[in-house]
């Protein structure tokens, strides 16, 4: 026996209008790109430089491994701070990787980046000038900053959908 109930589905094709509009689930495109993108480099900026949030950043000593991050969105480099020239043995800015188009993914490229960030060491000379350098520089921003970001996030898809 039927029921006199018609349901009519108008969900999903306005989700899938607005999904379309932000770029959501398409490569390289629209506000959901823009957002993670603004929203990595934000991140590796506080990384750097500190935030109102947390003030470590990465030791200094000629200045190679602050300047030698990346940014990527899925498998696209999008940006970074690799500003140091590249000469043999120094840090090589890394532009080719590979990740799903879901991923925002920072990274610094030096063969001492990770134990830097994953031990207890005592600044150098030049670290305890800076004064706001230490280890986990990485992990402590994403704590400290992560719901800034995701709020830069979400203000560009409010932006760019209109919403």
């Amino acid at each position: 026996m039927k029921s006199g109930i018609v349901f009519e589905d108008k969900l999903t094709k306005g989700l899938n209008i607005y999904f379309k509009k932000v770029g959501i689930g398409k490569t390289s495109a629209g506000a959901d790109k823009k957002g993670k993108t603004a929203m990595g480099l934000q991140l590796i900026n506080f990384i750097i430089n500190g935030s109102s949030a947390e003030g470590v950043t990465p030791p200094i000593l000629y200045g190679i491994l602050r300047a030698s991050g990346s940014v990527f969105v899925g498998s696209e480099f999008v940006g970074g701070n690799n500003l140091w020239p590249v000469t043999e043995g120094e840090a090589t800015p890394n532009t080719s990787y590979s990740s799903s188009d879901d991923n925002v993914t920072i990274g610094f490229n030096t063969a001492y980046a990770t134990k830097l960030h994953e031990t207890d060491w005592i600044p150098g000379q030049t670290s305890e000038q800076s004064g706001d350098t230490g280890n986990k520089f990485v992990e402590k921003h994403l704590k400290s900053d992560g719901k800034v970001l995701l709020g830069l996030y979400s203000d560009i898809i409010k932006q760019e959908s209109g919403g």
